[in-house]
């Protein structure tokens, strides 16, 4: 068995106080170990905003820390819609969707579906239409399929940098047959940034 404990310090705030004592399995070089503890260190550190929400039996294809982008309809961020329809435009889609489309001035924008089976085909990037309802984006085949046989796609879209939440699952629980309740943990690419550094010395 071998032991770190997580009190390597991540940022300059950090006053080098224990925080916790991991116990490993597995692990026998000091820098594995200490990669692991930094993982953690990381987590308590990025991890601090959490996430409840209800939504259809998809989120059931999710697992423990499956990645999933979150969309609230909050001023300047991503919106969500309905697809209405997705033909050939060129070298590009036009998707015309149920909600009128907000370009921010100087911004890079994307466009995202989700896939029958819950899950996120993109983000493409996008330009605007011939109308407010319209985008184009190089989305590549197969399209997806509009019908009323089966709940249309749901469209996402938004500026690049902040089209969604990005968030990570850490529980899924059935709420009636059609229904599921969610809970989350924010992403954030700096839990990781430790995964290939070593130990410093002592």
């Amino acid at each position: 068995m071998s032991e770190t404990e997580v009190y390597y310090a991540s940022a300059p705030t950090d006053l080098g106080a224990k925080v916790e004592t991991l116990k490993l399995i597995g692990p026998t070089k000091r820098d594995f170990a200490w990669r692991i503890g930094m993982r953690r260190r990381r987590e308590l550190k990025y991890r601090i905003w959490n996430y409840q929400f209800g939504t259809e039996m998809d989120a059931l294809n999710s697992r423990y820390l499956s990645y999933v982008p979150l969309i609230d309809d909050i001023e300047g961020y991503g919106k969500s819609s309905i697809l209405v329809s997705i033909i050939d435009s060129g070298d590009q889609a036009l998707l015309q969707v149920t909600e009128p489309l907000g370009w921010e001035v100087g911004a890079q924008h994307v466009v995202a579906y989700r896939k029958p089976d819950g899950k996120l085909a993109g983000p493409f990037p996008a330009t605007p239409g011939p109308t407010p309802f319209h985008i184009l984006a190089p989305v590549p085949q197969p399209w997806p399929v509009v019908t009323l046989k089966h709940e249309p796609p749901h469209v996402y879209f938004g500026p690049q940098d902040k089209w969604t939440f990005p968030a990570l699952i850490t529980g899924v629980t059935p709420n009636g047959r059609e229904a599921v309740s969610v809970s989350a943990t924010n992403y954030s690419d700096l839990v990781y940034v430790d995964d290939d550094n070593f130990a410093p010395e002592e």
